[in-house]
């Protein structure tokens, strides 16, 4: 599956900035296509056309590097920086208040690709990708629940239940010196039984 990041590190990315407009006082969202080498590809165009852009620059990259064999190609990629919730911290419950507030103020940044529209109603499958450090120990099922949370609290997923997640296959833990993040990519699912 998918190793580190930089194996999904795209060709195009959407880079969001916010200018002052002096005639409204107002901040303005202004979206650019960058290379990841950080070279602009466009001019200031609207989000819909710059992740159009970055879709079809990317569809292949993505499809060809996380995985030969699947069968549909990830309608969403996002990146959370941090580590997972550790079994120390399970109480009953999953303590991902702080985590959602942090990830509201980072907004469309925690997506590396986007092609789908929000929140996500249909089936879908979600692979993650734990990389973490330290000597804590992380439970797999436990950091896939912390990530279904996330998805529900910020708005990306309608719901958590098996209607919207089919799967979670895929999702693994890497131990590595730094950079603790999580890698989600997420598919549309399709019953691979239905035409039987």
């Amino acid at each position: 599956m998918v190793d580190t990041i930089n194996k999904l590190l795209l060709p195009t990315r959407v880079r969001v900035e916010y200018d002052l407009n002096p005639n409204t006082s107002k901040l303005e969202r202004i979206c650019y296509v960058e290379c990841k080498n950080g070279e602009l590809l466009t001019g200031n165009v609207p989000w819909d056309w710059a992740n159009y852009i970055c879709s079809s620059l990317n569809k292949k990259h993505i499809h060809n590097s996380v995985n030969k064999y699947v069968i549909t190609d990830p309608i969403a990629v996002l990146r959370i920086d941090g580590l997972p919730l550790t079994t120390a911290q399970y109480k009953g419950g999953y303590a991902i208040k702080e985590d959602l507030d942090r990830l509201v103020l980072v907004g469309e940044e925690l997506f590396m690709e986007r092609w789908t529209q929000l929140p996500i109603d249909k089936p879908i499958s979600i692979a993650c990708t734990f990389n973490v450090s330290g000597k804590e120990k992380y439970i797999l099922p436990l950091c896939n629940a912390w990530v279904l949370e996330i998805l529900y609290g910020l708005g990306i997923i309608k719901q958590m239940n098996q209607h919207i997640v089919k799967t979670m296959d895929g999702s693994s833990i890497k131990y590595n010196a730094n950079d603790n993040h999580t890698l989600i990519v997420i598919r549309e699912w399709r019953d691979t039984n239905a035409n039987k």
